[in-house]
């Protein structure tokens, strides 16, 4: 799908996801536009896999508590 109906698709969906009594909606996809409008109703959560990707104790146990923070746990 070209960028400019991509956009307008997703406009639709996040409006008709946002309003009340509306069931839950899962959007799966390997990308995203940049600069979209999301709703203060929208939960985002990124997956981010795959063999480029660096195993995430080397990553994060070099830069203070930050990955405490991300998976709340807190080792002792």
């Amino acid at each position: 799908m070209d960028p400019i109906n991509e956009r307008k698709m997703f406009q639709q969906l996040v409006r008709a996801a946002s309003k009340p009594n509306t069931p839950q909606c899962f959007l799966l996809t390997p990308k995203l536009l940049p600069d979209l409008q999301y709703s203060e109703a929208c939960s985002i959560l990124n997956v981010m896999n795959g063999p480029w990707i660096e195993q995430p104790s080397k990553i994060w146990s070099t830069t203070s508590d930050q990955w405490s923070i991300i998976t709340g746990h807190v080792e002792c």
